[in-house]
């Protein structure tokens, strides 16, 4: 099961986006934010009939500030539900003017957070986790929390 789409998402650039709508997330503190994300990415799988699969990494870097990299395997099916997911708890709308060449790709007016295709298969996902890997070495992290997980384990035997 490879990961299909990236996800990033700056918390600065959200938190100073003027437009909010109702219900955001981007009032609570930085972990607690960023648990009911993932339990919310979680709860709209469950309720599609599948189970969300990701790893993540948060960071704190130099231009972007705090930030969190996700890779999903997410069913192609459900990419509306999971932009309107981000809409409704990050606070900012789609950019439906973004010229992209993939029907998958969306991010917010504010550039706060971005959805976007990992294309090339395996090695389109060996780089999306070479990507969020040296996460920690390219920034220094101020955190005290958790910084790298993944939403199950998968058992190999």
């Amino acid at each position: 099961m490879l990961p299909n789409f990236g996800v990033t998402i700056v918390w600065h650039a959200l938190q100073t986006a003027g437009d909010r709508r109702d219900g955001h997330i981007l009032g609570m503190p930085p972990q607690k934010r960023q648990e009911h994300l993932m339990r919310k990415i979680r709860t709209l799988a469950k309720q599609l009939g599948f189970s969300a699969v990701y790893v993540w990494v948060s960071s704190v870097g130099a231009k972007m500030g705090d930030h969190l990299h996700m890779a999903h395997h997410w069913k192609y099916s459900a990419f509306l539900q999971l932009v309107d997911l981000f809409q409704k708890v990050l606070g900012s709308d789609v950019d439906h003017e973004v010229r992209s060449n993939d029907i998958y790709y969306a991010r917010s007016h504010c550039r706060g957070w971005e959805i976007k295709p990992i294309n090339g298969g395996l090695s389109g996902a060996l780089r999306w986790g070479h990507y969020l890997a040296e996460q920690h070495v390219k920034h220094y992290d101020l955190s005290n929390g958790r910084c790298m997980g993944c939403s199950v384990i998968v058992e190999t035997d």
